[in-house]
């Protein structure tokens, strides 16, 4: 009897060090999946600021002379800084390796290459076919 008592616990203590194996499994690859879907919300959001410029510019090719578009920059993205960059042929934006990138419409721009800053707002003008993006 006194045997079968110590035979009880070694098989107690091996199946708790399973289910604690398995529970760490569990957690380790629940973490993996949210840190797969935080980078996936990321990347929106910095895809959705480049569309968002994106069809500014390309919708001021179509309005008539003078037409003006304000748009202010959000300040951070995913809590993070970042660069948007505008040129004739694109637009791109690195927000902490976070890249994202949009093909533009035949346009002309000036200046040629702009950056636009975290927080600041931006004036859209079209004047004499050319799209003038001004500090506002």
């Amino acid at each position: 009897m006194k045997n079968q008592k110590g035979f009880i616990n070694i098989e107690l203590i091996i199946t708790l060090i399973l289910i604690l194996i398995f529970l760490t499994t569990i957690i380790n690859l629940n973490y993996q999946q949210y840190e797969i879907i935080d980078e996936t919300q990321n990347r929106k959001q910095a895809r959705l600021l480049v569309d968002d410029i994106t069809q500014i510019i390309n919708t001021q090719n179509t309005r008539p002379e003078g037409y003006i578009t304000t748009y202010t920059m959000p300040d951070k993205i995913n809590n993070e800084t970042y660069i948007l960059i505008i040129n004739e042929t694109h637009i791109s934006i690195n927000s902490h390796y976070q890249i994202a990138s949009s093909k533009l419409q035949k346009t002309n721009i000036k200046p040629k290459k702009h950056i636009l800053t975290p927080g600041n707002t931006y004036q859209f003008k079209t004047k004499n076919k050319t799209i003038y993006i001004l500090d506002e």
